[in-house]
């Protein structure tokens, strides 16, 4: 396994909420993302917010990623969805007890 011949190394999980967001489209970024997931002992868990999402990686690109799809689609409206986007929410002092 990778984590054998890494014995008391310790991996980085990298967490991207959106990994298809405007920021983060660009060839450069996509391939800066790919070359860290392929590192040893990096691993990325990232969502998407696009249905067309996967459209962005070549299979080149693809490979490096070695994603593994779960379909976790919510079908609730965006705003329900994330209610902490833009400042709103628990973050600007809201009550979400309401």
């Amino acid at each position: 396994s990778r984590s054998g011949a890494r014995r008391g190394h310790t991996d980085l999980y990298l967490l991207v909420h959106n990994i298809d967001a405007p920021a983060l489209r660009d060839a450069a970024t996509q391939q800066a993302l790919a070359e860290l997931a392929a590192a040893p002992g990096v691993h990325i868990v990232a969502s998407t917010d696009h249905v067309n999402a996967a459209s962005l990686w070549d299979p080149v690109l693809r490979a490096r990623f070695n994603w593994a799809w779960a379909d976790v689609t919510t079908f609730a409206r965006y705003a329900a969805e994330s209610p902490y986007a833009c400042g709103a929410g628990v973050f600007a002092g809201e009550d979400q007890t309401k």
